[in-house]
């Protein structure tokens, strides 16, 4: 079987960790024996390239764990959303034509995210090639897609031949808004960088932590609320908050009012060898989102070992689907702090062997793959099996 993967984002110069969870999918169906490419037009912010102080686009290609990898980094207008939709099409027709040339037509095109959409609709229609769209944004969520790309949207996903969505909420809404039906498959999460390590000496201190850059969308000032609360409690906690964000200063000016200086430690962002050690030194990990399509950094935290506590933000209710892994709740402070103290006073119930074999099971890289081969050889096979 031979699959293509198009995407309208990928790790670059610019983003190490933007459509990281794309690259983790294609090295999952590659480990079970699948012939896998990548093509990817990825639009670079100019905030992007004065943090970096240099000029680093065009076309690259690489081979990736033996996976051939073609790259375009172009430079992005702001508030033209049409123009990303556009150059996906235009620049990533040219990397597929390149792509044919050295290692043959795909069986089947497996498209992330409809902004590069266009792309595969043309390749369909020139050269008779089914796709799969997985959708992963939460602007569907949010409902913050900009009107003028609704028409690109509709039109990608009543092309494709299965829609899937990376939650049970995010496929419910998006089956209910285009009238579509829609396929829940999780994403991939690398389970090989994050384990259980009892050699690694926990925190003095019962310590909640958690992953998230600091934007309005993570609710970190409820989530300062709701560990106030905590600490009122007569709890003796630690909370450590990885990630950077434009409201550092906000949440510093915050912290300090509460007078939490001793207990919340900002650490920054951290590489996944360093998540890996912060998750295996902590006892909990807590999210606070407004929303959320999935959730990595929950199953990251669950294959360390810790329980979960997550507000009912659309991802989460995917992954903790039992109170054995963790506690969900509403997006309030009074009832995520309810939620830290419980599984607080209930931390010794918890399995943590438990906790990284739901994964294991769920989300690895082997279990994904073994969905997304079973779904294209239905695909690959439906005139033979109508």
């Amino acid at each position: 079987m031979h699959v293509l993967v198009i995407s309208s984002g990928y790790p670059s110069f610019y983003e190490p960790l933007d459509g990281i969870f794309y690259r983790d999918q294609a090295n999952a169906l590659k480990a079970k024996g699948i012939k896998v490419g990548v093509i990817s037009a990825i639009p670079i912010s100019i905030v992007g390239v004065l943090k970096k102080r240099r000029l680093k686009l065009g076309r690259s290609f690489a081979t990736e764990n033996e996976i051939p990898t073609y790259t375009w980094s172009y430079l992005n207008i702001p508030k033209r959303p049409s123009y990303s939709v556009k150059m996906a099409e235009r620049k990533g027709m040219k990397m597929f034509r390149d792509y044919v040339k050295n290692y043959g037509v795909p069986e089947i095109v497996h498209l992330h995210c409809f902004e590069g959409g266009l792309l595969a609709i043309a390749i369909k229609k020139e050269f008779g090639i089914d796709f799969v769209v997985t959708e992963h944004s939460s602007r569907f969520l949010l409902n913050t897609n900009p009107a003028e790309l609704e028409p690109v949207i509709r039109k990608v996903y009543q092309n494709a031949v299965q829609r899937i969505a990376v939650s049970n909420n995010l496929k419910d809404v998006l089956s209910e808004k285009y009238k579509l039906p829609f396929t829940y498959v999780p994403n991939v999460v690398d389970l090989t960088k994050f384990s259980i390590d009892e050699k690694i000496d926990k925190y003095e201190e019962f310590t909640f932590v958690n992953v998230a850059g600091l934007n309005t969308n993570k609710n970190h000032s409820m989530l300062l609320d709701a560990f106030k609360m905590v600490l009122d409690a007569g709890i003796d906690a630690r909370l450590s908050l990885i990630g950077n964000g434009p409201l550092i200063a906000e949440l510093n000016e915050k912290m300090s009012k509460l007078d939490l200086g001793n207990h919340v430690h900002f650490l920054g962002f951290k590489t996944r060898e360093e998540l890996h050690l912060e998750y295996n030194k902590s006892h909990a990990f807590v999210l606070a989102s407004k929303k959320e399509t999935f959730g990595v950094v929950i199953i990251e935290a669950l294959s360390c070992g810790l329980p979960v506590i997550a507000t009912k933000c659309g991802g989460p209710e995917s992954i903790i689907t039992d109170a054995s892994l963790g506690e969900l709740c509403d997006v309030t402070a009074d009832a995520l702090s309810a939620a830290m103290q419980k599984v607080y006073h209930n931390f010794s119930s918890f399995e943590p062997g438990q906790l990284s074999q739901h994964c294991t099971l769920n989300f690895s890289g082997n279990a994904v793959a073994e969905k997304l081969i079973d779904l294209y050889f239905v695909l690959l096979h439906k005139d033979k099996n109508e």
